[in-house]
């Protein structure tokens, strides 16, 4: 079997999953990320071990270990280059690191890569060959699967299509442009968006919030708009029509055949896609939506550690499904 593992900025899920997808094992802790990248290695090292000393209770050992991490990764090495959710990672060999103290194959892709890959194996990517898997979180993520394999581009970071401008005058990026559809439609966009708004003195049921804009999350604003406020659901339709006009940048790119929406922000898909779907009309011409499918995961919570856990099998297998 192999070990899936869900680097995040909060929080580090790991799972023991046979080859047929099966997570027989799982375990969730607290990345602490704040005390520095050597604690952060070390306990992630030390969970590691300890998920895998469970193996033989189900009659297998642990082949390899698969990481999904935000940021941009360097695979063929597992050089974390820089990841954005982990305070001073910055070109850290991940992969050799733990390899020299674990016994084991370890295999460091990017975050989203790794939920497109999962969603490919058992989610809701399974019957397509051409689609793109875009997460929607703290920031906005995207992994590509052509002819029903992962696509990393030259640099091995391709797909970062959370940093498309959509807008060159728009909110500035923690990337440093503007207008990308990360200052839109993460859910730290949201939160943004929110606060700015309440402090020209827009009338909302979270005017609470201006003065304590660090208990604001992205699912508070959903719970407002669900309440009909005014403000929440003008900013879901934001990230509505956002999605659409990346999805249909995206579309005449590459012709996909599905887009898949995961991540946090998806569990508010009632109060952006309305939006979405009236914006895909718009602004799809060459090819009108009836062409392709825009679609949640499937896999939710689960998605990054089987997404991972399929790294680790095909990087044992030397499968060059994942160059």
């Amino acid at each position: 079997m192999a070990m899936g593992v869900d680097l995040g900025g909060t929080n580090i899920r790991l799972g023991l999953v046979r080859p047929s997808g099966e997570i027989v094992e799982k375990m969730r802790l607290k990345s602490n990320a704040h005390l520095g990248p050597d604690a952060l290695v070390s306990r992630l090292g030390e969970a590691i071990a300890n998920l895998a000393s469970p193996a033989g209770r189900f009659d297998g050992t642990v082949a390899a270990v698969g990481i999904g991490i935000a940021g941009n990764i360097v695979p063929a090495s597992g050089l974390v280059v820089v990841s954005p959710n982990l305070p001073g990672w910055r070109n850290i060999e991940l992969k050799r690191i733990l390899e020299e103290r674990l016994d084991f194959t370890v295999a460091v892709e990017n975050d989203a890569n790794v939920m497109a890959v999962g969603e490919k194996w058992l989610g809701a990517g399974m019957d397509f060959s051409h689609f793109i898997c875009l997460t929607l979180g703290t920031g906005v993520g995207g992994g590509l699967i052509l002819n029903g394999k992962l696509w990393r581009g030259y640099w091995g970071s391709g797909g970062e299509v959370g940093h498309m401008i959509l807008d060159p005058d728009g909110d500035e990026c923690g990337c440093g442009n503007r207008g990308c559809l990360e200052s839109v439609a993460s859910a730290s966009a949201i939160c943004r968006k929110t606060i700015n708004a309440l402090k020209k003195g827009e009338q909302s049921l979270l005017a609470e919030y201006l003065h304590h804009p660090e208990d604001l999350s992205a699912r508070l604003v959903a719970e407002a708009a669900r309440r009909d406020d005014r403000l929440a659901l003008t900013i879901f339709e934001e990230v509505g029509k956002s999605l659409a006009v990346a999805i249909g940048n995206i579309m005449n790119l590459l012709g996909l055949e599905a887009f898949l929406i995961g991540g946090g922000v998806s569990a508010s898909w009632d109060l952006f896609y309305p939006s979405l779907k009236q914006e895909l009309n718009r602004v799809c011409k060459l090819f009108p939506p009836e062409m392709f499918q825009v679609v949640r995961t499937r896999l939710g919570e689960d998605g990054g550690v089987l997404g991972a856990a399929r790294i680790a099998f095909d990087a044992v297998a030397g499968d060059n499904a994942q160059p």
